[in-house]
């Protein structure tokens, strides 16, 4: 295994965006449609998610509890969908979601965040991915200010320390069908708080064993000609990388792979490809 990474600077996701999830319901409705407790105390900032009924990953992102509601924080690309899913399970409830036009969202390492938290609307951490700060941040002159004064992060090797950890947080656009048990987003799920869509899935596997596929980190010499790639052992279908990033002459990967394969330390995709398990 190559050496691990650990990103430095400051870089803004400018293909985040967040949700506005407003209304005097909202907490229940959240509580009933996430796989969040929204009733009990929480901290301020969890990582959560949205599934179908078979829980598939509809969304995932941050959930901000605030006075006046909660900030969704999200891949932009799955803003759309996420929209028409909480507009589906809407009845009569006193809710409302727009987006939030005033925020951005940004990553620090641990030391330049020192200085930007006293700056910024929200921080908060992964403890899975220690070495990252997450902001919201409503920006002005003092923000920008100290931003060029800081050293710019490289997206390519922030994508690939969380690819490298095993965190598709950056690729959950490319997960979406995958059940949220199978991708590392155990800690996106409070136990028994609930009903809500995929709950009785999740309990299942939470209680009976492992799924059946689960997102390995994986490392390559090479770029694959395709994404997603399939991926053998002895010529029988092993799994599927899903996800990559070239840097420092390393090819980083997630793939999920079925169980069976699990132990195995090469995988093999066309048409040379070879994907060794972290």
């Amino acid at each position: 295994m190559s050496q691990s990474l650990s990103p430095t600077g400051v870089l803004e996701l400018k293909d985040w965006r967040s949700l506005l999830l407003t209304g005097s319901d909202i907490f229940d409705f959240l509580h009933r449609l996430s796989t969040l407790d929204f009733r009990s105390p929480q901290p301020s900032v969890r990582l959560g998610a949205l599934l179908s009924g078979r829980a598939q990953l509809v969304s995932g992102g941050f959930f901000e509890s605030t006075a006046d509601g909660v900030v969704y924080t999200l891949p932009n690309a799955l803003v759309s969908e996420t929209l028409t899913h909480l507009e589906r399970f809407h009845f009569s409830e006193a809710v409302t979601f727009s987006l939030d036009t005033s925020s951005t969202i940004w990553v620090a390492d641990r030391q330049s965040a020192e200085v930007l938290r006293p700056l910024a609307t929200r921080s908060w951490e992964l403890r899975e991915l220690p070495n990252v700060v997450w902001f919201r941040v409503r920006q002005d002159r003092e923000w920008n200010r100290q931003i060029s004064s800081l050293a710019s992060m490289s997206r390519s090797e922030l994508h690939a320390y969380f690819l490298e950890n095993g965190s598709a947080i950056l690729d959950l656009e490319k997960i979406r069908n995958a059940l949220i048990l199978e991708v590392n987003l155990e800690n996106a799920v409070d136990r028994n708080k609930g009903c809500y869509p995929g709950q009785e899935v999740v309990e299942r596997i939470f209680s009976y064993g492992n799924a059946n596929r689960k997102l390995l980190p994986v490392e390559m010499k090479k770029d694959p000609e395709n994404l997603p790639c399939t991926l053998r052992c002895d010529g029988k279908e092993a799994g599927l990388l899903v996800a990559y990033e070239a840097h420092g002459g390393l090819f980083r990967g997630l793939a999920l792979v079925h169980r069976n394969y699990w132990d195995k330390k090469h995988l093999k995709g066309d048409p040379d490809l070879v994907a060794t398990i972290l």
